[in-house]
Formats: structure tokens, C-alpha cells, sequence
């Protein structure tokens, strides 16, 4: 029974992904043959997370671009805006990266501050105020 349920599964998989692909223009041979790799893994029962991920990524792809072509989304448009704001993106990474070679080096310490040695020793070198005194009256 589990080798039946599993070849249909394997088969409804494969064929979502066949007419996914065939709606968004994809050749029939090469959907034919990207549409094996759901019914062979499903069928071996191997990796059948990859395969049911593949299938649901083709099929939301090819829902988003009925929706694209039904709502005149100038899809030009939004692919050259993404492109633009990831180009602004890198451009600003690497003028803070330039930015930030051209500074001292960060580890040092800034002058003003001392060491903690140095500032154990000042504290061992400081005589003892009267309220540190251990001479009671």
C-alpha cells in the first residue's frame, strides 16, 4: 500500500511541476525532464524534501508570474529597482569599508586611557588617605 500512495504522490508532484513549467514557456522536452526529478526521488523515496520543495518553487514561480501578466506589473521596472537599490547597497558597504581601512588601527589603546597595570601600579604607589588608615584614635 505505502509503494501506491508513494508512486501517486511521486506522480501528482511531477505533474505539477510538468504544467508549472509549461505555463511559465519552458520547452515541453526540458519540462518533461526537470519534472523526473519529483517522480524518480519520490518513486526511490530519496531526498523527497528536495523534491516536494522543488515542486512547490516552480509551482509559487509560476503563480507569481500569472500574476505579474494579469496585473500589467512592469516587471522590468521592479527588476532594475532591485538592482539599483543592491548596487547602492555595495557601493555603501565598500565606501564604509574604505572608510574604515583608512583609520588607525582599532586595537590600539586611545592615549588617554591607561593600562591596567599601569593603573594597579599608580594605586599601589598612592600613600594611604586618613580614612584608610588603620590607626584608630
Amino acid at each position: 500500500m505505502d509503494l501506491i500512495f508513494r508512486a501517486i504522490r511521486a506522480a501528482v508532484f511531477a505533474l505539477i511541476m510538468f504544467f508549472s513549467l509549461t505555463y511559465m514557456g519552458i520547452p515541453l522536452s526540458v519540462a518533461f525532464t526537470i519534472s523526473l526529478i519529483p517522480l524518480v526521488l519520490g518513486q526511490v523515496n530519496v531526498m523527497t524534501g528536495f523534491a516536494v520543495s522543488l515542486t512547490a518553487l516552480v509551482f509559487v514561480v509560476a503563480c507569481f508570474s500569472s500574476l505579474v501578466a494579469s496585473f500589467n506589473i512592469p516587471f522590468a521596472e521592479i527588476t532594475t529597482l532591485a538592482a539599483n537599490a543592491i548596487n547602492k547597497a555595495k557601493s555603501t558597504a565598500t565606501a564604509a569599508a574604505n572608510t574604515n581601512a583608512n583609520r588607525p588601527d582599532q586595537h590600539t589603546k586611545p592615549s588617554g586611557l591607561a593600562s591596567t597595570s599601569t593603573a594597579k601600579q599608580a594605586i599601589k604607589n598612592t600613600p594611604p588617605t586618613p580614612s584608610q588608615s588603620s590607626t584608630s584614635p
